[in-house]
Formats: structure tokens, sequence, C-alpha cells
């Protein structure tokens, strides 16, 4: 039986991917860094946790991945990670909403269902050979 991969294997392998690759004056994953904005969940401690990270400026919707590489005519890349096997209705309200405010601001914005979804599209963002055997 397939394994199922879930949003955070996908986003744990994608991280391992820019770690292996040098770009600029170190390696990829030196200009990429995540966004902790998954809520907790489940009883009295999770909603305590809930609001301290509330109170700490965590934000529904905010996408996963930042990528601080400008590339002209944006100012840096967002990467919203969905599984593998995700379709375009996961991206929710919330997230379409901050992609929006962030892309009226210059940012550019992806949904990527998967490692290679979301490795491809950062390649493709910052113009460099992925190293999939496709450009």
């Amino acid at each position: 039986m397939p394994r199922r991969y879930d949003e955070h294997t996908e986003q744990v392998a994608f991280f391992d991917l820019a770690a292996k690759r040098s770009y600029g004056e170190g390696r990829l994953v030196d200009y990429l860094f995540a966004i902790p904005n998954a809520g907790t969940v489940g009883g009295r401690r999770g909603r305590i946790a809930g609001a301290r990270r509330k109170a700490e400026g965590v934000r529904a919707g905010v996408p996963d991945i930042e990528c601080f590489v400008p590339m002209a005519p944006y100012t840096g890349l967002h990467i919203e990670m969905k599984r593998v096997d995700g379709v375009p209705s996961d991206v929710s309200k919330a997230q379409r909403e901050v992609m929006a405010r962030l892309e009226s601001q210059g940012r550019k914005c992806v949904v990527a269902f998967g490692v290679l979804d979301a490795w491809v599209k950062l390649c493709e963002y910052l113009k460099i050979k992925n190293g999939l055997g496709t450009t």
C-alpha cells in the first residue's frame, strides 16, 4: 500500500532538498524559512497554546514557507504547502485572502501540492535548474 504523505512530511522533505542545494553564499535552505502558523488542537492545553500563539502574532492563512530572495518584479516568494493528493479547494478562505494581500504588496504566492511541486515552483521562481530532470 502506498504511503500517504501529509503536509508536515512534504514540508520536511522540501527543506531537506533545500539543505542539499548550493545557492548564493551558502545553501538554498539559508534563504528560506517556515512560518509556524498551524493551530494547536485538543483540550485546555491546546486552547491556551493557541491563545498564546495568537497574542504572539501568529495568524491564520499565512503561507507555510517564505523565500526572501527578491526576483523582479517580486520581493519574495510564499509557498502554501498542501498534500500531494490535495486539490485547489483545500486552500482556505483565510489563505486566499492573505495571499491576495501579500501579492498586492509585491510578493509572489503559490500553492504547491507536495514536495516536488513546491521544489519546481521554487526553482522556477529563482530561475535555477531543479535537478529533477525538468527545467
